[in-house]
C-alpha cells in the first residue's frame, strides 16, 4: 500500500508538473507560436498557371496557413507560423520554382496589434489612409504628371502615385481634410473618369471594386480597345497601299485598272486622289477621335497639353 500511494503521489506530481510545464508554454509569449504576415515581391511571373503554381507550392509547406499571389502587382502575401517556417524560407521557396523573390515586409500579430492604439485617431480622420481611384482617360506621361500636380495640390493629400499601365491612382490622405468622393470629383472634373475602389467591400462586390482585379479588367479593356483600332486601321491603310504603291507606281499607264483610277475628275484630280483623300479623311475621323477627344479635355478642362 505504501508503495501505491507513492506511486500514485508521483503520478499526480508528474501531470502537475507537466500540465505546468504546458500552461508555462501556452503563457510565455517567447515559447508560444507566433502568427506572421509577410510580404514577397516575385519577379518573372507571366500567367495565372505561375500565381497558381507559387500558391501551391508556398501552401504545402509546414506552417503556413494561406497564401496570396496578386500579378498585377507581382506580390505574394503569406499568413504563417514564423517558428515553422521564416521569410528567408518563404524566398528560398520561391526562388526554387525559378522566380526571383524578395521579402518587402514580415510582421508577427503581436507587431500588427501594435498598431490598435492608433485606432482612435484612424476613426476621427486624423490617421493618413491610402485610397485607390480607377481613372480613366489617360494616355500619355503627360496626363501622370498633370494627375499628380492635382492630386498633390489638394489639402489633406500626403502624397499620389498615378500608374498609366493600369490606369490607377492610389492616394495617402487624411479623411478628415479630404475624402475620397471629393478626390473623384476634382479628377472627374479635370476630365478624367474617376471611380473609387474599396478593397475591403463584401465578397458580392470584391471583385468589381479590388484594385487588384480593376486593374487587370483595365489591361484587358485596353488590349480589346487596341485591337479594334488595329483593325480598323488595317482596314484603311491596305485600300490605301494598293492604290497607292500599286495602281499609282507600280502598274504600267497601259494597265486598263491605272487608266481608271488616272482619270481625271472635275478637270483636276484623278480618282486615285479622291479616292484616298476619302480613305485617309476615314481614318482621321475613326481613329483620330480617340486622341481628339482626350486632347480636348486635357486642354478645356485639366488646363494643359499631353501627347495627344
Amino acid at each position: 500500500f505504501a508503495r501505491k500511494g507513492h506511486f500514485s503521489s508521483d503520478s499526480t506530481a508528474l501531470r502537475s508538473s507537466s500540465q505546468l510545464s504546458l500552461d508555462g508554454v501556452s503563457t510565455h509569449g517567447g515559447n508560444a507560436p507566433e502568427e506572421a504576415e509577410t510580404t514577397l515581391s516575385v519577379s518573372g511571373m507571366t500567367c495565372a498557371s505561375c500565381v497558381s503554381g507559387i500558391e501551391r507550392h508556398l501552401a504545402s509547406l509546414d506552417g503556413v496557413s494561406s497564401v496570396k499571389v496578386d500579378l498585377m502587382t507581382a506580390q505574394a502575401t503569406v499568413c504563417h507560423t514564423s517558428q515553422l517556417v521564416s521569410a528567408d524560407t518563404l524566398r528560398a521557396a520561391i526562388e526554387e520554382m525559378g522566380f526571383d523573390a524578395s521579402v518587402l515586409s514580415s510582421a508577427t500579430r503581436h507587431d500588427q496589434n501594435s498598431h490598435a492604439a492608433n485606432s482612435a485617431a484612424l476613426i476621427l480622420g486624423e490617421q493618413p489612409v491610402e485610397s485607390w481611384f480607377n481613372v480613366e482617360g489617360m494616355t500619355c506621361g503627360s496626363c501622370v504628371a498633370t494627375i499628380t500636380a492635382l492630386l498633390t495640390g489638394l489639402p489633406g493629400v500626403i502624397s499620389a502615385d498615378v500608374q498609366l499601365l493600369t490606369a490607377q491612382a492610389m492616394v495617402k490622405h487624411r479623411p478628415r481634410d479630404i475624402g475620397i468622393r471629393e478626390i473623384a470629383n476634382v479628377l472627374s472634373g479635370a476630365g478624367y473618369q474617376t471611380t473609387p475602389l474599396n478593397a475591403g467591400s463584401d465578397a458580392n462586390g470584391a471583385l468589381l471594386t479590388d484594385p487588384s482585379a480593376m486593374a487587370l479588367q483595365n489591361l484587358q479593356k485596353h488590349r480589346r480597345q487596341a485591337g479594334i483600332r488595329f483593325a480598323w486601321s488595317l482596314l484603311f491603310s491596305i485600300p490605301m497601299l494598293i492604290i497607292s504603291m500599286i495602281i499609282d507606281m507600280a502598274l504600267p499607264a497601259s494597265n486598263p485598272t491605272a487608266k481608271l483610277f488616272h482619270r481625271k475628275v472635275f478637270q483636276r484630280y484623278s480618282v486615285s486622289v479622291i479616292c484616298t483623300f476619302f480613305i485617309a479623311t476615314a481614318a482621321q475621323i475613326v481613329l483620330g477621335a480617340y486622341f481628339y477627344k482626350h486632347a480636348f479635355k486635357s486642354l478645356f478642362r485639366a488646363k494643359t497639353a499631353n501627347m495627344d
